[in-house]
């Protein structure tokens, strides 16, 4: 991490004590103003943000930043405090056929189980890149266990956790927020509160690390970062989903961006500065692109955003049939653009303690 010889401004902003951020985290470069004036509109977090950008590396991030102590404030209503909540109906039975059927015919997932037509659908929708994504996604491109153990760092609730386990994986969690910690420990998972890097755990104990939608929300991901290279078996995978400041929904939406997320996304990546990031850690990058599977959720709560205004709106989902319709085509947009650019909404890296192969 660069580091900034001036010290730093300590202030109140809106009963959250922060301090100013003005050079980049990864070269210490001097920021420009990306946007200014920034409130939650989602869970109603306290104080008024900007987002700078770096000039030399690009690298996205919160100013001013808040104390670590202070953090828990920005989560008090957050999504991860209330249960699942799972929806009916014949068009939520048919996500969970064709899932099922691309889980099975493209990851290995439940194949045994397996009706004949649901057999003949994964092995024809597997090919089709973005339904494809869409099952991979629910279990991040982790291929179906042999041996050892799945970290999730960040678990939240534990809805991942609990569906791996079902697969077979043998799972363990850590979460920062202490009440959504307590949901999932209800559910029978073995989750300890906290940080990564205070959990204490052995060395090359873990086969797999996930960290979905998890580093932008970090102080120090470089540290974190170290942590689970340290954390890995030799050949274990670490993967990482987060929000791609490039996308085609932040160059469409610009501040009303449903990414930004301020003041709770710290940091927000490009596919070179994460790149850079994990490397820097001393990880070697498997795999890294990006993906539409969010685009219809990024444009429905971005629209909403962008036509409220200065309104709150509660997750922003908006539930007009209309707006849902445009976020389909959004996403069909956007898997075609992906063909020829990485305009994704998310990133998704794949990377090992190892050698590539």
């Amino acid at each position: 991490m660069a580091r900034d010889p001036s010290p730093a401004k300590v202030y109140r902003n809106e009963g959250v004590t922060v301090q100013a951020a003005p050079r980049c985290y990864l070269c210490g470069d001097v920021g420009t103003p990306l946007y200014t004036g920034l409130r939650d509109r989602l869970f109603d977090a306290p104080g008024v943000w900007s987002l700078l950008r770096c000039p030399t590396c690009a690298l996205v991030w919160l100013d001013p930043r808040p104390d670590p102590d202070d953090i828990p404030k920005l989560y008090s209503q957050y999504y991860t405090h209330e249960p699942t909540r799972s929806t009916g109906g014949w068009f939520a039975a048919l996500k969970a056929l064709v899932k099922r059927a691309v889980l099975a015919g493209a990851f290995g997932y439940g194949s045994a189980t397996l009706r004949r037509t649901e057999r003949l659908i994964g092995s024809v929708l597997r090919h089709i890149t973005p339904i494809r994504d869409m099952a991979g996604a629910s279990v991040l491109w982790v291929p179906p266990p042999s041996r050892g153990l799945l970290l999730d760092v960040g678990c939240g609730n534990g809805e991942f956790l609990m569906q791996m386990r079902r697969f077979g994986w043998r799972v363990q969690g850590v979460e920062p927020d202490p009440v959504a910690a307590e949901h999932a420990r209800c559910s029978g998972l073995d989750v300890m509160p906290g940080v990564l890097e205070a959990a204490g755990l052995p060395a090359q104990s873990c086969d797999v690390i996930t960290m979905n939608h998890v580093i932008e929300h970090l102080a120090d991901p470089l540290r974190a970062l170290e942590e689970c290279r340290r954390l890995l078996t030799a050949n274990g995978w670490l993967v990482l989903v987060t929000p791609n400041v490039a996308s085609l929904g932040h160059q469409w939406f610009r501040r009303a961006w449903r990414g930004l997320e301020p003041p709770r996304h710290l940091f927000l990546f490009s596919l070179a500065t994460l790149r850079s990031s994990v490397e820097r850690a001393g990880l070697t990058v498997l795999s890294l692109r990006t993906s539409s599977k969010g685009a219809s959720f990024i444009w429905e709560v971005s629209r909403s955003l962008m036509k409220r205004r200065g309104e709150t709106t509660r997750r922003g989902v908006d539930t007009n049939p209309l707006v849902k319709l445009q976020g389909q085509a959004f996403w069909i947009a956007e898997s075609v653009w992906l063909t020829a650019s990485q305009v994704g909404e998310e990133i998704v890296l794949v990377a090992t303690a190892g050698k590539a192969p």
